[in-house]
């Protein structure tokens, strides 16, 4: 019975799940986008990805900060991650904790704290994911924690992506609003880690990251077959990349 039934099944299975991985738009209309984030890939065929840095970079700079995604930009990455967070006066800001007790040494949230109340950063930094690695601020030239407003102004050309923490409904609007204001939504593609489907009721049209939870849905997917035959709605994949370049900057320490 396996062998006349399953066996077959599963090869006709198969077959049919290869031929329409490999001829997507068979099923699924293919997309035209005028992002930017898009065109630039399809403008040089030998590009497969873009360089991200990952909040700004903070090997060398203070994460996430005006100082950062210069300092990226002058380093020829195609594009700036960050995060976001709302001040108790509405605010939208470039930080990606919650709390600024790693970052400023203060046990208080961003959202507990008007954006001119918001205090300094400290003198030594504990990167996240890096084996308690400090960075030592004292000898850098750093600002405040920015708004999102101030890095629209300072990067108008630039490609972004931008991570929505705690995923309310009031940073998700005011973050749409400053897009449309400043004209990005060809510069622009947005996310959060968890059920990022609300922010289609904003911009459905805007590109969004693979949420984590999404990564593993079409992983799954994929190893079992089913992947050609659904709609993926995200856009974007943003892998970390491992890399010599770590390795070089850990022998220089």
């Amino acid at each position: 019975m396996f062998k006349k039934v399953v066996l077959p099944f599963l090869g006709v299975y198969s077959l049919t799940s290869y031929y329409f991985l490999k001829n997507p738009t068979l099923l699924h209309p293919k997309h035209n986008f005028s992002h930017e984030l898009f065109n630039d890939l399809t403008a040089n065929p030998g590009k497969k990805c873009l360089s991200i840095s990952h909040r700004g970079g903070s090997y060398e700079k203070v994460e996430n900060t005006i100082e950062a995604f210069q300092n990226s930009i002058e380093n020829g990455v195609d594009l700036l991650e960050m995060d976001l967070q709302l001040t108790k006066d509405g605010k939208v800001v470039v930080c990606h904790d919650e709390n600024l007790c790693r970052l400023c040494g203060v046990d208080v949230k961003v959202s507990e704290l008007n954006y001119d109340d918001l205090p300094k950063f400290s003198e030594k930094i504990n990167l996240d994911h890096f084996n308690n690695t400090i960075l030592d601020t004292s000898k850098l030239q750093v600002g405040k924690i920015p708004t999102l407003e101030e890095v629209f102004q300072k990067f108008p050309n630039t490609l972004m992506q931008l991570d929505l923490k705690g995923g309310s409904e009031e940073v998700t609007r005011k973050t749409n609003d400053l897009i449309k204001l400043y004209k990005r939504e060809n510069l622009t593609f947005w996310g959060a880690m968890g059920d990022d489907q609300y922010l289609r009721r904003y911009n459905e049209d805007l590109p969004r990251f693979f949420s984590p939870y999404a990564v593993i849905k079409v992983y799954g997917l994929y190893v079992t077959g089913l992947l050609p035959f659904f709609n993926l709605t995200s856009s974007v994949f943003s892998i970390p990349k491992y890399s010599q370049h770590y390795e070089k900057w850990k022998e220089s320490k």
